[in-house]
């Protein structure tokens, strides 16, 4: 290939608007080829998942003034519930920090019970691993929070305790 053919290819590659060309180099035609810009940029797949497009997540809070499930439908929240499962599987964080960041949805004993029936249904091996896996995983981080909480509020009844005896031993 010859510098000319190239520049030629170069220059037809590098078209900002729809044309048609012709040209003929030594060993072979290239005839009628169209080039277009699309009519809008295209961007990645993560301003897409950034948006808020997906996030269904309104849908699996309840509303207490509501009698029910919160005046949405079985088929709202199975949606709900799908999408919601998309983000914690499909995330890019480590899903601990999803379901850190999404406790009291994750936490949800409907979500739970959705999630053992959506396990013991599912037939691909698989995604029923990953599935108990996950499931393990915020039973796991449900405990580990609970433990902290007792943890937290056993220290605080102690120093609470320790300022009382400190105090009486200061007033004796």
């Amino acid at each position: 290939m010859n510098l000319s053919t190239f520049s030629a290819a170069l220059a037809v590659l590098t078209a900002q608007s729809s044309s048609a060309f012709t040209f003929s180099t030594p060993s072979r035609t290239i005839r009628r080829c169209t080039f277009s810009n699309p009519a809008s940029p295209l961007f990645g797949i993560m301003d897409e998942v950034n948006s808020d497009a997906f996030n269904l997540s309104d849908l699996l809070k309840q509303d207490d003034s509501v009698s029910g499930n919160g005046g949405v439908t079985t088929d709202e929240m199975e949606k709900a519930y799908e999408m919601f499962l998309g983000q914690l599987v499909f995330s890019t964080n480590d899903p601990r920090i999803d379901i850190m960041e999404n406790y009291d949805l994750v936490v949800d004993p409907q979500w739970l019970s959705w999630l053992d029936r959506k396990i013991s249904s599912c037939t691909d091996v698989e995604e029923k691993m990953a599935l108990r896996d996950l499931n393990n995983m915020i039973l796991d981080i449900k405990k580990r929070v609970e433990l902290s909480k007792a943890q937290e509020e056993r220290a605080a009844k102690e120093a609470e305790e320790a300022e009382q005896q400190r105090i009486a031993a200061a007033e004796a």
